[in-house]
């Protein structure tokens, strides 16, 4: 009979998410009172890519993998900064491990919420990146004798960069790259899950501005 063993630290993982989720609906409201509402573009768009993995046993065994990304972003045109909350899934990887290459699955996905430095030069709009992003790793290895399953997250610096190319209509073509560090240890062991991300899409913004209506002249 195979015994199983559960990592689990669901509780203190929500209070922390919801903490985070709550600091940045703070930060959110705080530059929007800043800007003002009336000059706010608000930014919905997705981007696809690859991700690279700092550790080479980890390469090894689940390789690198394909990642999306949706993204909600606040510019104003009072001011070159703005806010980002983006998903990042789609990293799920079935390898083999271990001496008796048992069967076994990883998924990665995140959560970050970033401050976007940006300037507009013309159709092009280079920017900056930088925040702090929640990580949840999972990884299931299913051996003869004991199943181990871990379920855990972390929080960690996100580092970034990109090119927004404006089109018409609202429309742009948007490319990053990001720099992630993520060390974990789910079995007394250090795994470097840290990577480069680059990625490329399109994004559609729209004002927020108020519409001047044209009154009749009696």
């Amino acid at each position: 009979m195979k015994t199983e063993l559960k990592v689990k630290e669901r509780l203190p993982v929500c209070s922390s998410l919801a903490g985070s989720i709550r600091k940045a609906a703070v930060v959110v409201v705080l530059w929007v009172l800043a800007t003002g509402p009336g000059l706010a573009e608000v930014h919905l768009g997705m981007r696809l890519g690859g991700r690279t993995v700092f550790d080479e046993r980890i390469v090894e065994v689940y390789g690198e993998g394909f990642l999306y990304s949706p993204f909600l972003r606040l510019t104003s045109e009072r001011t070159l900064l703005g806010l980002e909350l983006a998903y990042e899934g789609g990293f799920q990887r079935d390898g083999a491990i271990g001496l008796f290459q048992e069967s076994s699955r990883l998924s990665l996905t995140g959560i970050e919420v970033a401050a976007i430095l940006r300037r507009r030069f013309g159709p092009l709009v280079p920017y900056l990146k930088a925040g702090i992003g929640y990580f949840f790793y999972k990884q299931d290895v299913d051996s003869q004798e004991v199943r181990f399953k871990v379920n855990r997250n972390q929080q960690q610096v996100v580092l970034g960069g990109g090119l927004d190319i404006r089109l018409p209509k609202g429309f742009y073509l948007t490319s990053e790259f990001k720099y992630v560090p993520l060390k974990v240890a789910p079995f007394d062991r250090i795994v470097d899950l840290g990577g480069l991300r680059f990625l490329a899409g399109i994004g559609w913004s729209f004002d927020l501005k108020p519409r001047r209506r044209i009154r009749d002249i009696d």
